[in-house]
């Protein structure tokens, strides 16, 4: 395309520009010279202290596509810069420019000032800057003046709240979470997460169960990196989705130490932002395309990798698990359920589930908890699919005295439960166990019974746009709510650490194993508690301590 070519369009602002509060600090313009580098071709007011903004702006990698959109922050500032790489007929061989905008966050637009609003704007504009400096008019400039003459930053600055509002005493203090995820998923607005929610169904196919392992780090404030090559801007979503699953009810976030009360989105990083993160004591989630940073583990806690043409998407993770556990698993079924019911589309996740011996020995015996201790609704009447049994291989919800036996006989063998879970006690002789073959199973035995949602979740299905969202801010309240409850009930007099019991596990909708350290993790945060986890062994499971029924008042 020759410079002439270029359309000029009209440059009147766009509604979403409209409807904004004023909030702009400074506008400009970047480029790359070849010769030079990162330049800033120009800015206004030409009095801002923008050092650094070129590198910001246009991140490493750009130069090997063709646009992108950059989202960044600087200081308490977020920025945008729109990007494209023409090539060119004269001998720098392409022409790479940026244009963008730093806005102030305001009471009016949240934390990070609703930034992305002014996308379609200079997307536009930037049509109109495609031309070399040289020939540049200073007439050119005259829109972008314009606009930031019109939103320009009065006074005020974002100081929350950070989590959201709901109404208390919900739903029966004794049902389970997974219980309560499965029939009573909340209906939570918040005007501010609409950034984003076209990527994170996407988000979550990418990431299957392990989206779990993401909310885990998110809801206790650990820091969380994503390592991509560009374009950055599906990144840049992706961040901020993480930074809407760490929202948790305003009664919590009250709780939480001022360093970690909110998991501050800070966007596209470099490695000219490595000495600013490496002073930072606060929790964070940034994306970036230097692959360096993998070698800077003090400056994350979880790192995703994602995959490039055929490579697997990679998780390190400092101190909690970095793979889905169980419990993850099955949750995963019951968000799975809200993306696509058709039991074929969930084969991917169960064949990519470990079949050796440890894990499906594992999973079985995390099984075996749940069977016992969350088997009955708050009704008293059996929930169809969450009987554990029922759920992994079809087993009767009667627990005779021969099925007793074969359980026992299993174990002693040292293959657990597993067999007894892939197929009927009375009938099955497994001498051969393969973990995708049980989680088959699941699929197929518990696919009819997903399909009977509560009202609340047809709703919920109806408002497409928040429904995931809505599924973890659920999760996170029912977690948190049962916490608390769990610790007062836990906690004795005159000791400093306070028992948690498989029961209270299973409770939560955690895995009494795979979870140890996000419950402590989560008790200290939240509650300044100190917990230890008492696993007991399955032949003494019926003596473990049991919780008494909980009645909450009115």
């Amino acid at each position: 395309m020759s410079l002439v070519d270029i359309p000029i369009i009209p440059h009147e602002p766009t509604d979403d520009i409209n409807k904004k509060p004023y909030n702009i600090t400074a506008v400009f313009v970047v480029q790359f010279d070849i010769q030079k580098g990162n330049i800033i071709e120009w800015q206004y007011p030409p009095d801002v202290n923008l050092q650094g903004i070129e590198y910001q702006a246009v991140c490493s990698g750009l130069h090997k596509i063709e646009s992108d959109t950059v989202y960044f922050s600087r200081k308490d500032c977020y920025g945008i810069c729109v990007f494209q790489n023409m090539p060119i007929e004269s001998g720098r061989g392409a022409l790479m420019k940026g244009i963008g905008v730093l806005v102030q966050p305001t009471s009016d637009t949240s934390l990070c000032g609703e930034v992305w609003r002014y996308a379609p704007y200079l997307r536009n504009e930037l049509r109109t800057h495609m031309v070399l400096s040289e020939e540049i008019e200073e007439t050119r400039y005259t829109h972008l003046i314009n606009l930031y003459t019109e939103h320009k930053h009065h006074e005020g600055e974002y100081t929350g709240p950070y989590g959201f509002n709901m109404s208390a005493d919900l739903t029966d203090p004794n049902n389970s979470v997974l219980y309560n995820m499965k029939h009573h998923i909340l209906r939570i607005n918040d005007p501010h997460h609409d950034f984003g929610t076209d990527v994170f169904e996407k988000f979550i196919h990418i990431m299957g169960p392990d989206i779990f392992t993401v909310w885990k780090h998110a809801i206790i404030r650990k820091r969380i990196m994503l390592l991509n090559a560009p374009p950055m801007e599906m990144m840049s979503k992706y961040v901020y989705m993480i930074h809407m699953l760490s929202k948790v009810p305003q009664e919590f976030q009250t709780r939480l130490p001022k360093k970690k009360s909110v998991l501050i989105p800070k966007y596209t990083v470099g490695v000219n932002d490595i000495p600013e993160l490496e002073n930072n004591d606060h929790s964070y989630v940034a994306c970036t395309p230097d692959s360096i940073f993998q070698m800077k583990v003090g400056l994350y806690d979880l790192m995703i990798v994602f995959p490039q043409q055929n490579k697997r998407l990679q998780i390190k993770t400092k101190n909690l698990p970095s793979k889905h556990n169980t419990v993850d698993f099955m949750r995963f079924r019951i968000l799975w359920n809200m993306i696509d019911s058709n039991p074929m589309s969930w084969r991917k996740y169960v064949l990519e589930e470990p079949n050796d011996i440890v894990s499906v020995s594992s999973a079985s015996i995390v099984g075996a908890y749940y069977w016992l201790y969350d088997q009955k609704d708050s009704s008293g009447a059996m929930d169809n699919w969450s009987t554990w049994p029922q759920l992994f291989g079809g087993l009767s919800g009667n627990r005779s005295n021969s099925s007793t036996m074969f359980m026992n006989r299993r174990l002693a063998a040292g293959l657990e439960e597993s067999a007894g879970l892939l197929a009927e006690a009375e009938e099955q002789d497994a001498t051969e166990i393969n973990n995708s073959e049980i989680f088959e199973v699941v699929t197929n035995r518990a696919s009819q019974d997903l399909h009977n949602l509560s009202v609340e979740t047809i709703q919920l299905k109806a408002a497409r746009e928040n429904k995931y969202m809505n599924f973890f801010h659920s999760l996170s309240y029912y977690v948190l709510d049962t916490l608390r409850t769990v610790l007062s009930i836990n906690e004795e007099e005159g000791t400093n650490v306070i028992q948690i019991y498989p029961e209270d596990m299973v409770k939560l909708g955690l895995d009494p194993f795979g979870d140890i350290d996000f419950v402590k993790e989560l008790a200290f945060i939240y509650f300044k508690k100190h917990v230890q986890v008492t696993c007991c062994s399955l032949s003494s499971l019926c003596c473990c301590r049991k919780r008494p029924a909980v009645i909450r008042l009115q």
